[in-house]
C-alpha cells in the first residue's frame, strides 16, 4: 500500500474518533461547565410626540352585505356522473329574469318564476360536460357554470 494512503487512513480515523467522542461525551462534558451568564441589555422606552388631530379619525370599515348571490345552481352538483343524456338544470335567479342555460349540444331560455326559482333541460355529450347558466336582468348579467360528466355505464 501507498505511504499516502495510509497517512491518509490514519487522519481519517482520527477525525472520526474525535467527532465520535464529542458526540458521546460533549453532554457530559457541557454539563460540568460553569454556567456561562450573558448581562441583560435594558432598552431605554422611546415615547413618540403626538400631534392633535393626526390619526384620531379611525378608518370606516365596509358595512357586511347580506345580498343574496344573483343567480346560483342548485343542480346538477359539480363533477358529478350523470347517467343520462339530458340534464336538468335549476337554481335561484331574481324573478323575472331571463335564464339562458347551455350546454355542449343545446341551449334552453327560461324564466325565473316569481320565488326566483328556474329551470330548464340540456342534452349532454358522453365525457366532460361544461355547463353555463346566464341571468339576464334589466339592471345586470351573471354567469355561473357547473361541469358535469356523462357516461351510459352502470356502476
Amino acid at each position: 500500500m501507498n505511504r499516502d494512503a495510509i497517512i491518509a487512513t490514519l487522519i481519517g480515523f482520527a477525525i472520526g474518533l474525535v467527532i465520535t467522542g464529542m458526540i458521546l461525551l460533549g453532554p457530559t462534558i457541557t454539563r460540568q461547565l460553569p454556567g456561562i451568564r450573558f448581562p441583560q441589555i435594558q432598552w431605554p422606552t422611546i415615547t413618540l410626540p403626538s400631534f392633535p388631530g393626526f390619526g384620531s379619525k379611525s378608518a370606516p370599515s365596509p358595512a357586511p352585505t347580506n345580498a343574496p348571490p344573483a343567480l346560483t345552481i342548485d343542480a346538477p352538483l359539480p363533477d358529478t356522473i350523470e347517467p343520462k343524456d339530458t340534464l336538468i338544470v335549476s337554481g335561484t335567479a331574481p324573478a323575472g329574469s331571463v335564464v339562458v342555460v347551455g350546454g355542449p349540444v343545446d341551449e334552453a331560455a327560461t324564466h325565473a318564476t316569481a320565488e326566483g326559482k328556474y329551470a330548464a333541460q340540456v342534452s349532454i355529450l358522453e365525457g366532460k360536460n361544461d355547463i353555463s347558466v346566464t341571468m339576464i336582468s334589466a339592471t345586470q348579467q351573471v354567469t355561473q357554470s357547473v361541469t358535469v360528466y356523462y357516461t351510459p355505464e352502470e356502476f
